[in-house]
């Protein structure tokens, strides 16, 4: 899968696409002393804002039944990273062989932690 990371002027988050999908910028990345590519010369560097996505705008597209619900939007930012078999998997994992797997588990955690983070701010929860 190609990935496209883009540079914006302003942070991004996400926004309705079609019927239950959203598209979601997702892995801020701060750029300091930033300038855009249409910029002039004397124009002063500012900071950026940067995505890696699937989507030519550095987005992804998720699923999420209810783009204002705090659950849908965690759930959708899970799965652009772990599919619902993958997550039961890491589930069975854990619970027959918690030591073999404690790695992956924490790594799950992880990122379900800033799936929680990242819809929270989206929502303006924080």
């Amino acid at each position: 899968m190609n990935m496209n990371t883009v540079t914006y002027a302003e942070p991004k988050t996400f926004f309705t696409f079609g019927d239950a999908q959203i598209i979601g910028f997702l892995g801020e990345t701060i750029v300091e002393n930033w300038k855009q590519d249409n910029a002039p010369d004397d124009a002063p560097a500012i900071t950026g804002y940067s995505y890696t996505g699937p989507r030519q705008d550095g987005g992804t597209l998720l699923p999420c039944e209810d783009p204002q619900d705090y659950g849908c939007m965690v759930n959708a930012i899970i799965r652009s990273r772990f599919s619902l078999s993958e997550e039961m998997a890491i589930h069975r994992h854990y619970q027959n062989s918690f030591e073999q797997y404690q790695d992956e588990w924490e790594d799950y955690n992880q990122f379900c932690e800033y799936a929680k983070t990242l819809a929270k701010k989206w929502l303006g929860i924080v």
